[in-house]
């Protein structure tokens, strides 16, 4: 009978101790110039460490993603628009982008993006988020 109680205290204790309350991120992407290739998303964590990157299918000019696995924190959203699905962001002889992209809070700067705590956003329980996707071509 102890070692059953035992047990039980610890299957009890394991499950306070370790379960986790997750948040659920759900991030819509529109104004895709079209619906060929895939977009690449990334989301950072506050430090700019890559936490989770993604391939999305496009439907309609834009795509959805739900993040179920991440805390109640901050964190930033990059995008592309991989129109030609090689894997890269195409860009002319001097830099300017070729394919669409975007940058969670629209934290655009006029010579690229703003500094990286602008694009910072806090994710609850569920934060539902949509991006613009910019093209400068």
């Amino acid at each position: 009978m102890k070692r059953y109680i035992l047990t039980l205290m610890i299957c009890i204790a394991g499950f306070y101790g370790f379960s986790q309350d997750f948040c659920k991120l759900q991030i819509e992407i529109v104004n895709l110039r079209s619906n060929k290739g895939d977009v690449l998303i990334e989301i950072f964590d506050t430090n700019q460490n890559s936490i989770v990157s993604k391939k999305v299918k496009i439907s309609d000019n834009k795509c959805f993603v739900t993040i179920d696995s991440l805390h109640n924190e901050q964190y930033a959203i990059q995008y592309m628009h991989d129109e030609n699905s090689n894997g890269k962001f195409d860009t002319n002889f001097v830099g300017i982008p070729l394919e669409g992209y975007g940058i969670s809070n629209d934290a655009y700067g006029n010579f690229g993006p703003d500094k990286f705590d602008k694009w910072l956003f806090t994710v609850n329980k569920l934060t539902k988020v949509v991006l613009t996707t910019k093209y400068t071509f």
